[in-house]
C-alpha cells in the first residue's frame, strides 16, 4: 500500500494542474440531489406531513455544475496553451499565467474543505449536522441509525425522514445550499 501512495503522490506532484475532475463531482452531487429529492416525494407522497422545498438546493447543485464547467473550461484552454508541446516546460509559461494556474489549484485543493459546515461568529451556529456536530461535511456522513454507512446530506436525511421535521430539514436545505453555493463561487472567483 505504501508503493501505491508513493506513486501516486510522485504522479500528482508532477502534474503542473490538479488531476481532480470537478465537472464529474458537480455531476454527483447533482444525482445526489436528484436522489434526494425523489426520496422527498416518495415519502411525502405517503401523505406524510409538510412538504420540503429542495429548490435552494437544487439550484446551488446547478451552479456547481455551471461553476465546475468553467473551471474545466481554463484547464482546457490552458492545456492548449502550455501543453500543446511535446511536454510540460514552465520555462514556456509566462508568470502572471503560473500564478494563475497556482491559484486554480489551490482552489481545487480547497474546494472540499469548503464544504464543511463550520462555527462561526457570524453564523452564531455550532455547525455540522445537528446532534452529531462532529461531522461538518455537508455532502457526505455517516447514516443515524446504520453505523458508518455513507449518507449524502445527512443533515437534511436525518431531519425530514429519521425525525419528521421538516422545519429542521428546511433549515439544513438552506443552510447546505448556502455551503454548496459558496463552495462552487470560490471554484471561480
Amino acid at each position: 500500500m505504501a508503493e501505491i501512495w508513493a506513486l501516486l503522490i510522485q504522479e500528482i506532484a508532477d502534474e503542473p494542474v490538479l488531476p481532480f475532475d470537478l465537472e464529474a463531482y458537480a455531476r454527483e452531487i447533482n444525482g445526489y440531489v436528484a436522489q434526494l429529492k425523489s426520496d422527498v416525494e416518495d415519502k411525502e407522497g405517503n401523505g406524510e406531513g409538510q412538504k420540503l422545498d429542495l429548490s435552494k438546493l437544487e439550484d446551488a447543485a446547478s451552479g456547481f455544475v455551471k461553476n465546475a464547467a468553467d473551471f474545466k473550461a481554463w484547464e482546457h484552454n490552458w492545456t492548449l496553451r502550455e501543453m500543446g508541446i511535446p511536454e510540460y516546460n514552465p520555462m514556456l509559461e509566462s508568470r502572471i499565467l503560473a500564478i494563475e494556474r497556482i491559484s486554480r489549484n489551490h482552489r481545487m485543493s480547497n474546494f472540499d474543505t469548503h464544504l464543511l459546515d463550520l462555527p462561526g461568529p457570524e453564523t452564531g451556529r455550532v455547525g455540522g449536522v445537528p446532534g452529531r456536530e462532529q461531522f461538518k461535511h455537508v455532502v457526505f456522513g455517516p447514516q443515524l441509525w446504520s453505523g458508518y454507512d455513507e449518507a449524502f446530506f445527512p443533515g437534511i436525511r436525518d431531519a425530514f425522514f429519521e425525525y419528521g421535521n421538516v422545519t429542521g430539514a428546511q433549515e439544513q436545505v438552506g443552510i447546505v445550499a448556502g455551503v454548496l453555493g459558496h463552495a462552487s463561487w470560490k471554484l471561480v472567483n
